[in-house]
């Protein structure tokens, strides 16, 4: 058995505090009591620290189990990567890292490897054979998509070091275990009745098993938070006794034998020699429709996120900054660069320390921090060219191919990106807000566990809230900022909200956009220009010495007729400010508004140099996560807009300047 216990980085104290109290704590106090249960359990770089940090005594109760070899320590990277997404000087780094943390905390080697997400990539074997790992623990569904049958998925499989032809496995190949890497199995059945059916279902399982088909190894691994963390599970597995019951039986059969997976790898022969391809676990491969990077294809801003990471640990590998490295392998946390069941990349606080780890790690990395500079990069993979204008106190990221807009402004003093904004987007839940709208019966819940009966996670993931029709809009680009429009001259607020806007006109001003920088007296300047049959717009940012940034538009009218019509600057702002959050709004003649981040103190101030009218709503997308089905907020969208009536060759300029303070 394989436990796996893991809090991401940037979660809240009182979150790693109530697992601990609810999942880790209680888990290890069961688990001390049934001496003769072994298992392997693994701890995140990130859980380690605030264990070591706030319950030090819990490591010294974990070292005497394993002096009395009733438990062996799996390494992992550092702060929980997908090892497949990160460069592999990354991925060596973050192993390491653990590896090192562990020896010093609680004095003992590793053998095996625990795989986050259980992501694997044919790509990492080497790499873990060349860092002394032995093993490591994926799914039966791994297994079976590498040919494997129903009926053999049990036991270890060395990974083939040279080609296998597809779909075939070769018992017997190897010898002597330790020639191959290996692989363990988690049957996915077990995932589904631990904890979350009485004990008796799984060692029924167990023993078909043993007396039908002769199988002598068989795995099971999963999330200790499964065990008294996750919604209504707590009075089961420990109240109502559900580990204590099912240690006591496993005890009590001498048929069965628990057993660490460094034992299972020294008893256990391998079943044969298999090439898996690029895969995860069910479940997994079933949100990223069969490879975990198609999630960067589905969420563009995840991408942006990856884009920037890598983007720094290239820089970070061309300098010695050990301080950088460590913000880079922070930034490198899985949670929010995906989404299955749980919040994830929808997690606005999660996205937001990915972004504050890469915006530190350039804190570090760069010298010249008080000067204006100004440059255009390529990410990794990319041709596109990227702008980036950083100052001592801003960086502004500017997509000249996406509508010339600006998708990310770092306030790097309080490192925070102003623009950690997400597009609503459909996802096949959102068929139970349209067809009906279950909601979590939480009386009903206890009374089932009241009557010692389980619950599963995926009985109660209802809708949580009511109304949620009236958000179900979807996005037709990306809410980034700075981005203009021209619209129909009729158009209505609500169209605007359910992203409905973009028409004839409007699709004009979306495109790539031809751009020139320059830095004129030590303010960065960017020009950015599009030319359509109907108009002609220029763009122009300044990012000036302080944290100002002004921005000037000049609108042409290069048709041969005098149009009508709403010219709009959109901007969307990662900021929570109670004054915007409760309903949409229309202003009339502005000259001045602000936004006042409750979250991070932020102050964002807009100012214009004649009269605009400004329309705003919250952005909330409907996402699943533990609790159920229900709303999240992303960001507050602002449309500073004018009604215009160009003649043949006139053009309408406006100027704006924002400040950031805090």
């Amino acid at each position: 058995m394989g436990i796996h216990c893991h809090q991401p980085v940037d979660n809240f104290d009182n979150i790693f505090k109530e697992a601990y109290d609810r999942s880790y704590e209680p888990f290890l106090r069961v688990l001390e009591r049934h001496p003769k249960i072994k298992l392997s359990l693994h701890y995140s770089g990130s859980l380690l620290d605030w264990i070591a940090k706030k319950k030090p005594v819990f490591l010294k109760r974990l070292k005497a189990l394993i002096e009395r070899r009733q438990v062996e320590i799996l390494a992992g990277g550092y702060f929980e990567p997908i090892l497949a997404m990160v460069p592999v000087e990354d991925a060596k780094g973050q192993i390491e890292m653990l590896v090192r943390s562990i020896k010093e905390r609680l004095g003992t080697d590793i053998n095996g490897i625990w795989l986050t997400e259980r992501v694997w990539d044919p790509g990492l074997s080497p790499i873990f054979k060349d860092m002394g790992i032995k093993y490591t623990i994926l799914d039966d569904f791994h297994l079976k998509q590498a040919g494997v049958k129903n009926t053999e998925v049990f036991g270890r499989y060395t990974v083939s070091s040279a080609p296998v032809e597809p779909g075939s496995v070769q018992p017997g190949r190897l010898n002597n275990a330790s020639e191959g890497f290996s692989v363990f199995a988690s049957i996915k059945r077990l995932r589904y009745t631990m904890p979350f059916r009485v004990p008796e279902v799984t060692l029924n399982f167990l023993e078909g098993l043993e007396k039908n088909a002769g199988v002598r190894c068989v795995t099971f691994a999963d999330d200790c938070e499964k065990f008294g963390f996750w919604p209504h599970t707590y009075d089961w597995v420990y109240r109502k006794g559900w580990l204590e019951k099912f240690f006591r039986m496993l005890e009590e059969r001498d048929w069965i034998r628990t057993m660490t997976f460094s034992e299972a790898l020294r008893e256990c022969e391998p079943s044969g020699e298999i090439e898996i391809p690029h895969s995860s676990y069910e479940e997994m491969s079933e949100w990223s429709d069969g490879n975990f990077n198609n999630f960067f294809r589905k969420y563009p801003e995840s991408d942006l996120m990856r884009k920037r990471m890598l983007h720094v640990s290239r820089k970070v590998r061309e300098s010695s900054n050990e301080q950088a490295k460590k913000e880079l392998y922070k930034s490198q946390s899985n949670c929010a660069y995906w989404h299955g069941v749980f919040g994830g990349f929808y997690t606005n606080f999660l996205r937001q320390g990915i972004y504050r780890h890469i915006i530190k790690a350039e804190n570090d990395l760069y010298a010249d921090a008080g000067k204006n500079t100004i440059e255009v990069i390529k990410f990794e993979n990319s041709t596109k060219d990227v702008i980036c204008a950083r100052n001592e106190f801003l960086a502004l990221y500017i997509d000249p191919d996406y509508a010339g807009s600006l998708f990310e402004i770092d306030y790097r003093p309080f490192p925070y990106n102003l623009i950690n904004t997400v597009s609503r987007r459909y996802e096949p839940y959102h068929e139970k807000i349209k067809r009906y709208c279950r909601r979590v019966n939480r009386d009903e819940i206890k009374k089932k566990v009241d009557g010692n009966e389980p619950v599963d996670l995926y009985e109660v993931l209802g809708v949580r809230e009511r109304n949620l029709k009236r958000f179900l809009d979807y996005d037709s680009y990306r809410k980034s900022s700075c981005i203009c429009h021209v619209m129909d001259l009729n158009m209505p607020l609500s169209d605007f909200i359910r992203s409905r806007h973009r028409g004839a006109l409007g699709d004009g001003l979306f495109g790539a956009y031809d751009y020139r920088i320059t830095n004129e007296e030590g303010d960065s300047v960017i020009n950015l220009r599009r030319e359509n049959g109907a108009f002609r717009l220029n763009k122009c940012i300044i990012l000036e010495r302080g944290t100002d940034i002004l921005m000037k538009f000049d609108l042409e009218n290069i048709s041969f007729r005098k149009l009508e019509f709403i010219f709009g600057i959109e901007f969307n702002w990662s900021m929570e400010d109670n004054r915007f959050l409760r309903k949409n709004q229309k202003r009339r003649n502005i000259r001045k508004i602000s936004l006042v981040d409750k979250v991070s103190g932020l102050t964002v101030e807009h100012t214009f140099a004649s009269p605009v009218d400004l329309w705003s709503f919250p952005v909330y997308t409907l996402n699943e996560s533990e609790k159920g089905l229900g709303k999240t907020f992303q960001e507050i969208s602002f449309l500073f807009n004018r009604k215009l009536a160009l003649k043949k060759n006139a053009k309408f300029c406006l100027e704006t300047r924002i400040r950031i303070s805090r």
